[in-house]
């Protein structure tokens, strides 16, 4: 059989691409976060469907790589004959035992997710052995340093040529992005310094390497694998300091899959470079031997034509994830990748020969110049321009977060809130939580309960908020008949927190899964206490709720968790479940995710439906779906004759940000795109006479549970400033307080946390993230306010202060 390098070169990167993509699902398994927030609820549905057939694709993999392994199998006394037979002989072993027991049965949220993430990174480096046994060493040479020094001042302007094309395009799609042409000519140029910095960085770290294996004696060939070593090193920190970061796994087993997984990258990388250069025959530039993954080692055409797609393949996909991506992970992620190929195929594209004309004189001057141009720049220190641009710019967004600074205070107080942070749930000793003692039925006439919180929903996409909407005419007619709060916050950014919180009203333990809830769920014991019959449908989040007893009907039974909930489907079925045992109040929840980002974003919006400018027309489609959903809800009520006997509550767990400055989605965010939420409460006219609220005042989600029990006639005890406060006050009550208080709120997600006050028109947050603080006035369009020392001192403190008060009150230590 002819042995075709390249052809084997691109079975081994599918292959790596493959078992690099089980590894990381295991990885993504065994981090609580991630497994909860992403896998659990099925938010991404492409992991579930490759985890599903990761058997039969185990298979193809074993399969082609026998077709590539034919020659040594085959030949007796070949290189690397006996290593080939091994690795078949382990894959067929392995691939009987993934029939018998598939990945999707065992890897979940356990050590063997962990193992199994390990175990799947041998099969790549075991074919680079291989391959670096059967196949011959290219002859090599030392890097030209000026060579090194023209790619990489190359590669910074086309790196910074490749973003900037797309970037006016982006800022037409985003929202609140000022960039005229003279500030967007400023931002590029700024850009551009920045590039520069970072490249001439890599030309500087690979001088050294270069010269200290001279120094040391070490051969051309010893400089080519310095560089796989570099490699790897940087490979590791980026997946440890970015990607493990961004999903919650910190620590040693942080480290570990980061080194783990870099290795094999490594590996994988090095193969490659072995089969695209095994038919060279003349000495390669050690440098340019890296390269070959990229660009081969023998035609300048390749390189070209990578240097030409490449804006479009990275542009294409920066669009095709920002909707979805988390904290720009995957945008950051591909920019390191474009950047890798850009100077691999630059310096092939400059070619072999020695650039005589370069003095030494000029490989120390540029990088000088460049570094003096980056420090002007930090002096003049024109932060809002690239922060604008950095908006549309994946890399300067890349950049400008890599080169944030911060004293050493300011870091130990970033490592409290993230020692505070996605607590290990052992850790948590919780207790009971009760806003009435002892808890006995409540007298007099019971108020059926239906409480519908919207995943997602932002209150400037109801008509109830937003005069310009008309697209949510149900949701309108029934906050003409309820109270309709102005001043509505979550405590949380995300479901996987808010939700809990709204149970329990009250803040929660910042982890993934809530620690012996059911003492602390205290609408659960109103409901309990008044003998309530619970239609409900269940998710991810409440099935962790223990709800499956007593008088408990679950609403379209035998739908996966993962699915997402259809307001709609959802009614039809209540309207089955409803008149059952009408003798008994009844208390009725859906979390639907109609306008999820997951579902609206990937919605069609029917020809005949159009909307205002400045909505996201898919949202805002998603939005009228609910709306219609929520008008047969009430018209389900008025026929059964309940809807003058029941509280009705539309709210939302938290908002998304629909292109603001760039961001999409909700992740780690607190902006009040993303914190606000509506609320909207009908009560029955009998009890709506007894009570009184104030409108304009602040109020949180977390309050729906106590102000629930005041409508029965309780009177719910004050648990202090973590715990929610009924909104409802006897007709003579004083709700003045609310107006003077300052509130904590979370990210659900990650060490970023905020403090509320004025009555909602003054936020603060700390960001430990993205290492940013800011603040914002709220009392009109919200607007930034110059951070200064006194504000960032006292409103640390009140975060610091609120949340030691929150480990305190749940019994755990950083």
């Amino acid at each position: 059989m002819t042995r075709r390098p390249g052809a084997i070169a691109l079975a081994r990167a599918v292959n790596a691409l493959f078992f690099l993509a089980l590894s990381g699902y295991c990885f993504l398994a065994f981090t609580p976060f991630a497994y909860d927030a992403f896998i659990k609820p099925g938010v991404i549905h492409a992991l579930w469907a490759f985890i599903a057939i990761a058997s039969a694709l185990y298979w193809v993999m074993l399969l082609m790589t026998v077709l590539t392994l034919l020659p040594q199998l085959s030949t007796p006394g070949a290189r690397g004959r006996a290593a080939a037979w091994a690795y078949v002989a382990a894959g067929v072993v392995v691939g009987i035992v993934l029939v018998v027991r598939p990945p999707m049965e065992v890897v979940g949220n356990n050590p063997t997710a962990f193992a199994l993430g390990m175990a799947a990174l041998v099969s790549p480096v075991w074919l680079a052995m291989i391959d670096h046994i059967g196949w011959p060493a290219p002859s090599v040479h030392q890097a030209d340093s000026s060579r090194a020094l023209t790619a990489c001042a190359t590669t910074a302007v086309i790196a910074c040529g490749t973003y900037a094309l797309a970037a006016p395009l982006r800022i037409g799609q985003s929202i609140g992005i000022d960039l005229p042409p003279r500030l967007f000519a400023g931002a590029v140029g700024s850009s551009l310094i920045l590039y520069l910095f970072v490249f001439m960085t890599l030309f500087v770290a690979i001088l050294t390497l270069t010269s200290a294996a001279r120094l040391f004696g070490v051969n051309a060939s010893g400089e080519y694998r310095l560089l796989v070593v570099l490699l790897a090193i940087c490979a590791t920190i980026v997946l440890a300091g970015l990607v493990c970061a961004s999903l919650g796994l910190t620590g040693r087993a942080a480290w570990a899959c980061a080194m783990s997984l870099a290795v094999a990258v490594a590996a994988v990388w090095a193969d490659l470079v072995r089969l695209r250069s095994s038919q060279s025959s003349d000495p390669i530039d050690s440098v340019a031997l890296f390269g070959a993954p990229a660009a081969g080692v023998g035609s300048r055409a390749a390189a070209v034509g990578i240097l030409v797609a490449l804006p479009f393949v990275a542009n294409g996909f920066v669009s095709a994830v920002r909707q979805l991506d988390w904290n720009f992970l995957l945008q950051k992620l591909s920019v390191l990748i474009v950047w890798l190929l850009t100077f691999t195929s630059v310096y092939a594209a400059v070619g072999a020969r020695r650039w005589k004309g370069v003095s030494r004189i000029w490989l120390a001057g540029v990088p000088v110049v460049a570094f003096a141009l980056y420090h002007l720049l930090a002096w003049m220190n024109p932060s809002i321009t690239i922060d604008r641009y950095a908006a549309v710019d994946p890399s300067i967004r890349l950049i400008r977060d890599a080169r944030t600074g911060q004293s050493s205070e300011t870091g130990a107080r970033y490592a409290y809130l993230r020692s505070q942070t996605l607590v290990l749930p052992l850790k948590v000793q919780p207790p009971a939580i009760d806003f009435v003692r002892p808890l006995g039925p409540a007298s007099g006439r019971k108020p059926n309960i239906f409480l519908i919180v919207i995943d997602s929903l932002r209150r400037d996409y109801l008509s109830a908020y937003n005069p310009r909407v008309t697209f949510t005419p149900e949701i309108a007619k029934l906050a003409g008949d309820s109270f309709v709060f102005e001043r509505a916050w979550t405590r949380y950014s995300g479901t996987l927190l808010s939700v809990p919180a709204i149970w329990a009203g009250g803040m929660v333990p910042h982890v993934v899964r809530q620690p012996r809830f059911s003492a602390r769920n205290s609408l659960l014991k109103l409901l309990d206490a008044n003998d309530y019959r619970r239609l409900m449908d269940t998710d991810s989040v409440v099935d962790t709720f223990d709800l499956r007893f007593g008088r408990f009907v679950e609403l379209n039974p035998g739908r996966e968790l993962w699915a997402p909930t259809d307001l709609c489907t959802t009614v039809r079925t209540l309207e089955g479940a409803l008149p059952q045992d009408r003798a008994r109040p009844t208390f009725f929840y859906s979390l639907p995710q109609n306008v999820h980002p997951t579902v609206s974003q990937t919605r069609k919006v029917p020809p005949s439906e159009t909307y205002p400018p400045g909505f996201d027309a898919r949202t805002a489609s998603s939005a009228y779906d609910v709306d219609r959903c929520v008008g047969a809800l009430l018209d389900l009520l008025r026929r059964e004759h309940l809807y003058d006997d029941t509280v009705i509550i539309v709210t939302s767990d938290h908002g998304d940000l629909l292109g603001e400055e760039g961001r999409w989605g909700h992740a780690f965010w607190l902006y009040p795109e993303v914190m606000r939420v509506p609320l909207i409460v009908h009560v029955p006219s009998w009890l709506k006479a007894q009570v009184r609220t104030d409108l304009d005042a602040l109020v949180f989600s977390t309050d729906i549970t106590p102000s629930l029990y005041a409508l029965l006639g309780y009177h719910p005890a004050d648990l202090g400033p973590l715990f929610g406060r009924s909104f409802f006050t006897a007709r003579d009550g004083d709700s003045r307080r609310r107006r003077r208080e300052v509130s904590l709120l979370a990210s659900s997600y990650g060490a970023v946390y905020g403090v509320l006050g004025q009555n909602g028109r003054r936020l603060y947050v700390v960001d430990t993230v993205d290492a940013t603080e800011y603040a914002l006035d709220l009392s009109g369009e919200p607007r930034r306010l110059e951070v200064t020392p006194i504000m960032m001192g006292a409103n640390r403190h009140i975060i610091a202060e609120q949340v030691s008060a929150l480990a305190t009150t749940y019994h755990y230590r950083p």
